[in-house]
């Protein structure tokens, strides 16, 4: 268990990392789940568009920051500002729908 601690830079982005205290005794848990992605996933062409356009002529290889901002920019969104993270309980997850209350 630890704490989940805010680490964005922008205010209209959201990024957190977990922390763990040495115990690991605390009753909250900082979970997350993580995929890889491809550079010649489907999803990726507009932001390589985005990536190309970038001063200089950006490679391609900005496309992963470009996803990056937008995956930062939309957990801002959804968490509604002033550095709130979303969130939503494993069962909700599991059984495809929102979790209720805070």
């Amino acid at each position: 268990g630890g704490q989940v601690v805010c680490t964005s830079v922008l205010p209209d982005e959201l990024c957190v990392n977990g922390m763990s205290f040495s115990k690991r005794q605390s009753r909250w848990a900082n979970s997350a789940l993580v995929t890889a992605v491809e550079p010649d996933e489907a999803f990726l062409q507009p932001y390589i568009e985005e990536a190309r356009n970038l001063p200089g002529g950006g490679h391609p290889a900005m496309a992963g920051l470009q996803f990056q901002r937008a995956m930062e920019q939309e957990a801002c969104r959804r968490g509604g500002g002033n550095l709130v993270a979303p969130v939503q309980r494993a069962t909700d997850f599991i059984e495809g729908r929102p979790s209720e209350g805070g």
